[in-house]
């Protein structure tokens, strides 16, 4: 699973550096600026680098659980909950991965 989570973490950091006008229209439809894919992107890479090594996993599980959670609220707070699913998926995976022995 910790490997899963660094490569959807990877996939979405690469979506978010090389995102189309689409990609970051997304991110003004919630009131966030147009740069913001890039420190996204850049938190999601790096969630990714931590998780592969067990002795950063857990920070990395925290960082990504920060990232997720945050799309989380801003989905829901902007009425859209079924798309505030699938970070919060994510987030459940992060808590069961940091805690995992």
């Amino acid at each position: 699973m910790v490997y899963t989570l660094a490569a959807f973490f990877v996939v979405i950091a690469v979506m978010n550096f090389a995102s189309s006008a689409s990609f970051r229209g997304r991110y003004a439809l919630v009131g966030l600026p147009i740069w913001m894919h890039w420190i996204t992107g850049a938190l999601e890479l790096v969630t990714a680098a931590l998780l592969v090594f067990p002795p950063t996993r857990f920070a990395g599980a925290a960082l990504g659980f920060g990232v997720m959670m945050s799309a989380t609220f801003t989905l829901i707070q902007h009425r859209m909950p079924l798309n505030a699913a699938f970070p919060a998926f994510i987030s459940i995976a992060l808590v069961l991965v940091a805690f995992a022995r």
